[in-house]
């Protein structure tokens, strides 16, 4: 095959513009260059599947001829569209800006290909690719998570049909296939990089696919490498908490005597400060108290160059607000809707979140088994996780995660489920509400490991409740989380800095 461009008069023609006839496809009837590459794209696949056998559709990856011959169909088919836009020039659509014959090869790399991804894959400095629905690709470098330049991923911004239909393609030896009946899909590319697939309805609010390539890369290594090659070790990034002790100074005079705020600047600090070191926090209280609020709160502590996963039963965090995703997509469970139908549960969904290489978990509410496989991911090193259940203060812990992880088939002496819960959750809030609907927490610690008869040895760091006018007071300085604060640049001296200064303003207010 040659490009034509020299000769406009030679190039087949199909008499009549697909561009009639699909309209429904965007929704519009002026269109621009990506609203024409998506209705090309879906013209030449309908095409392709009435020329193509079945066999050939399976082996046009790997048979020359019967990739020349797809190809050959896809070229003619552009090459009689483009003459027709150029011959009517008044029709209202843009022509992607590319030559029939290039365009023809983005086509045919999206329906036999993996379109821009396999660019991408190209580049040596990249180690995941992340699709969070058709409007953002990002990329994982040693560097952490970016949004993917633009110019580089427009052939994506299709149907997200066609995009599920792509990576289907690829996989078809498998025996697998993403779609509404297998809405979670864990494969292998045939290129050998790792695939995970969320599409509807697991994937909610209609943002899907979601799709994160794990790059595959052969390991050569040897001892030579380890001792005498060089290692680049990207700079630290820089975070920064705000001074919330300058703006709560400014109103809190202004509080009506019998009110305080909900946090102090001590605890907002040290809240933010663990959320963006990425430490595991647990959040219990009663229903209805408000643990979906304070989650939602917490999660928007997180970096928005982190990528974080939001599982539900039912959407209500919204941690990122706005028209994309900003590197924060949300899975939902799904109910048997019918006989047959699709059902999933939190566990898949929880398994299914990890392929997705978030940095951090978000898990609304653990009420069953879901929550011991939350245990083994962060014993395996997931970290960065929120979540929160049912239970009335830390001692009672225990007994309430005992019982969750029963759920799951398992039988875990109370000893080991203490020493888990230590070891993987490095911080614990109990969020209360009185009778008289007065909210506060009442404290915020963590279990050491150890047990006192059936009761857990708790360390806290704040201490708070109705007896201290509803708030937490620092409990004592901990060592035991220095280090993952000193590894993002901060410091436990500076939580205790805020509380002295807190409490010498509120025993002002108390003499005046």
């Amino acid at each position: 095959m040659t490009s034509n461009d020299n000769s406009k008069s030679d190039l087949p023609s199909t008499g009549t513009s697909v561009f009639a006839d699909f309209s429904d496809v965007v929704g519009k009837k002026k269109y621009d260059e990506i609203s024409t590459f998506r209705v090309l794209l879906k013209k030449c696949r309908e095409e392709l599947q009435e020329a193509l056998t079945k066999t050939e559709q399976v082996e046009v990856r790997t048979d020359p001829k019967i990739s020349e011959k797809a190809m050959t169909i896809i070229f003619e088919l552009i090459s009689g569209q483009e003459e027709h836009y150029e011959l009517n020039p008044g029709l209202e659509y843009a022509w992607p800006n590319d030559t029939a014959e290039g365009l023809s090869k983005r086509i045919y790399s999206m329906l036999y290909g993996l379109g821009p991804i396999d660019r991408l894959l190209e580049r040596e400095d990249v180690e995941d690719i992340a699709i969070n629905g058709p409007h953002e690709v990002q990329i994982r470098t040693s560097a952490g998570w970016e949004t993917a330049p633009a110019k580089d991923v427009q052939d994506l911004k299709v149907d997200p049909k066609d995009v599920i239909f792509m990576f289907n393609q690829d996989i078809l030896k498998t025996g697998q296939a993403a779609g509404l009946l297998n809405p979670i899909v864990d494969a292998e590319l045939s290129s050998g990089h790792r695939l995970s697939i969320v599409t509807e309805p697991a994937a909610a609010d209609g943002v899907y696919p979601l799709v994160v390539i794990r790059r595959h890369r052969l390991t050569t290594f040897d001892i030579n490498d380890f001792l005498y090659a060089p290692v680049h070790i990207p700079p630290p990034k820089s975070y920064e908490v705000p001074d919330y002790y300058t703006q709560w100074e400014e109103v809190v005079d202004e509080f009506p005597s019998d009110t305080m705020s909900l946090l102090t600047p001590s605890v907002a600090t040290f809240l933010h400060m663990a959320v963006i070191s990425g430490l595991n926090i647990l959040l219990l209280g009663q229903t209805g108290v408000g643990k979906t609020a304070f989650l939602n709160m917490c999660g928007k502590f997180i970096p928005t160059d982190r990528r974080v996963l939001v599982v539900e039963e039912t959407r209500e965090l919204d941690l990122r607000p706005g028209d994309l995703p900003q590197g924060c997509v949300y899975i939902q469970t799904i109910q048997e809707r019918m006989e047959g139908g699709v059902h999933i549960d939190f566990q898949d969904i929880i398994r299914a979140a990890l392929r997705q290489r978030p940095d951090h978990l978000i898990l609304g509410e653990a009420r069953g088994g879901e929550f011991w496989e939350l245990l083994n991911a962060m014993e395996t090193g997931h970290g960065g996780n929120l979540t929160s259940m049912h239970a009335n203060n830390i001692p009672r812990l225990i007994s309430r995660a005992r019982n969750m992880v029963g759920q799951a088939g398992e039988d875990v002496l109370p000893a080991d489920l203490a020493q888990m819960l230590s070891d993987n959750f490095h911080i614990v809030i109990t969020y209360k509400k009185d009778f008289r609907g007065r909210r506060f927490i009442k404290e915020m610690g963590r279990l050491t490991g150890e047990l006192r008869g059936s009761i857990p040895d708790v360390e806290y760091y704040f201490e708070g409740g109705p007896k201290n006018d509803f708030r937490l007071a620092l409990a004592t300085k901990t060592a035991s989380l220095e280090e993952e604060f000193n590894m993002n640049g901060f410091s436990f001296d500076q939580i205790v800095e805020i509380a002295n200064k807190e409490e010498a303003l509120i025993a002002r207010g108390r003499e005046v």
